[in-house]
């Protein structure tokens, strides 16, 4: 799982929703390697897919010209209210905007990420494996 368990349960209202920056999946991927290569030490080029904002429509997910609209059902607020017989009340993410407020409007959805604002893409990285063939990790900011 990772990550805030918080954050995890509650990222609509703490401002972990859809379309806004945040941190993505570690990208895990399986390199062979020599018995001399992993002695030696060795520099692999490895082919990644990572998700990244759409070109098309810069992250937004709207075709040009569109701009979202205040979510009907919850009136903006992201939130859904419930009254039970007995006057508790029991609130929930709208499942139209999912916690959102906005939606976008039928047909206005980027024809490339249909809506999402996010692509896998494809990349080519150069992992450097140390001499003695420890396990590594390769961290970078493109992806």
């Amino acid at each position: 799982m990772g990550g805030d368990l918080f954050e995890e349960l509650f990222g609509g209202f703490t401002g972990g929703g859809r379309g806004q920056n945040v941190r993505g999946d570690d990208i895990q991927t399986t390199l062979n390697i020599s018995f001399l290569e992993a002695c030696k030490g060795t520099k692999k080029k490895v082919n990644i897919t990572p998700i990244a904002d759409c070109n098309t429509c810069s992250g937004s997910g709207l075709k040009a010209g569109t701009s979202r609209n205040t979510c009907t059902t919850c009136n903006g607020t992201g939130t859904r209210t419930f009254v039970i017989d007995s006057g508790f009340q029991m609130a929930s993410t709208c499942n139209e905007c999912r916690g959102e407020g906005q939606t976008i409007p039928r047909g206005g959805e980027c024809s490339t990420c249909a809506g999402v604002g996010k692509v896998r893409t494809k990349q080519t990285v150069d992992v450097v494996v140390p001499a003695g063939g420890s396990i590594i990790s390769l961290e970078a900011d493109r992806y």
